[in-house]
């Protein structure tokens, strides 16, 4: 079982990967910059698969990640460099232009090419599985989710998984159709006895009919535990899947697929932010994964459990992942290379190759050095869980 699911989570990256440099050869194709190498993996070299025209395409060692090896990529082939629309002396193969000739919206057309297509990919993902699993609906009900320990409503043996309908007070009865006017009502009656009035047992939306009352003296702030309410419940938010007509489906899926691509991506930014300013701080981040902690993650979450939507969902998330990490003005990455690209008229294409090269070859040794870290650490996180 565990080594299927390992087969398909290496199949989602190896597929991601592909699909990111081909936005990389299709775009670069049609700028008519010859393509050199289709590489899945990083060198050495471990076999050579086919060739298409003049692009070789191969498979590779270091099984993480993947790159498209342009003519003129690295550097001009002569001391001069040139542009394609300024002079004639642009060498030509085939009818291809070399990288470094053509202009600068071109290259970067090229470069962020990869990241788009991840990203489109996600939307994509996303809009299928929910037009097949529904729109997620958060629905306001106050759903009892946990009980601390020696408080009001453990002491009144209140259930978990009910809906919290009311309180009584005073002969009236207040009703509270969310989580807000629970603490609502509440604050406004510390240190007085109240009836919680409660459903019957929950499964989603649905709930028991029956109702259930617990009497309860709801704590002042002086009797209330650090981290913890006057009645020291916690409720959960109540999801369901919502449907509509079969003809609004992909619609609505597909505005809702847009939604929570554009949400993860702000998501993934917040948290990188965060990792920076605690890397600042002197704090060494302990919640960043690699390939070995996100599929444990994803297996824990139940992405493999045999349903192929959930397989396309887990897709969406790591393309859009994939899509925001190389965005990421960090040399070695597309996004520093776009990055560089940007302020060439400043720095002076020339020397700004000089210094693109060592950058590249040094960030792309600790980018490297870092995924074998953190590989090492999800292994090991593993065999010594306790």
């Amino acid at each position: 079982m565990i080594i299927w699911q390992i087969i398909l989570f290496v199949f989602v990256l190896s597929f991601l990967v592909i699909i990111h440099e081909l936005g990389h050869y299709l775009v670069a194709k049609w700028q008519k910059v010859r393509v050199e190498e289709f590489g899945i993996g990083y060198p050495p070299l471990a076999l050579k698969l086919f060739s298409i025209k003049e692009t070789v395409f191969s498979l590779n060692w270091i099984p993480f990640g993947g790159f498209v090896r342009l003519d003129g990529e690295e550097k001009p082939r002569s001391d001069e460099i040139v542009d394609e629309k300024k002079s004639t002396k642009v060498e030509q193969l085939n009818g291809s232009v070399p990288f470094y000739a053509k202009g600068r919206l071109s290259r970067l057309a090229i470069i962020l090419a990869g990241a788009t297509v991840n990203f489109l990919f996600g939307i994509v993902a996303f809009s299928i599985y929910f037009s097949v699993k529904g729109i997620p609906e958060l629905l306001p009900d106050p759903r009892v989710g946990a009980v601390a320990i020696d408080s009001p409503v453990a002491k009144a043996n209140l259930p978990i998984g009910v809906n919290l309908m009311g309180f009584e007070y005073n002969n009236s009865f207040y009703k509270t159709s969310s989580i807000a006017e629970v603490t609502g009502f509440t604050s406004q009656h510390l240190g007085q006895e109240v009836v919680i009035v409660t459903t019957g047992q929950c499964n989603e939306a649905l709930c028991n009919e029956s109702m259930s009352k617990f009497p309860v003296k709801i704590r002042t702030k002086a009797e209330t535990p650090a981290n913890q309410g006057a009645l020291g419940v916690t409720f959960h938010p109540v999801i369901i899947s919502q449907f509509y007509p079969w003809y609004q489906m992909p619609f609505r899926g597909t505005q809702f697929g847009l939604e929570q691509a554009l949400l993860l991506s702000q998501l993934i930014l917040s948290s990188l932010g965060a990792i920076f300013l605690g890397l600042f701080r002197g704090q060494v981040p302990t919640d960043v994964a690699g390939p070995v902690g996100i599929f444990t993650q994803a297996q824990s979450a139940g992405f493999f459990s045999g349903d192929p939507f959930e397989l396309l969902n887990l897709a969406g998330k790591l393309s859009v992942n994939l899509a925001i990490m190389n965005v990421l003005p960090i040399p070695a990455l597309d996004g520093g290379r776009a990055f560089f690209i940007l302020i060439e008229s400043v720095v002076g294409r020339k020397r700004l190759g000089k210094i693109e090269g060592y950058l590249n070859y040094v960030a792309f040794g600790l980018l490297l050095s870092l995924t074998l870290l953190i590989t090492l650490k999800d292994v090991g996180s593993i065999f010594f869980r306790k």
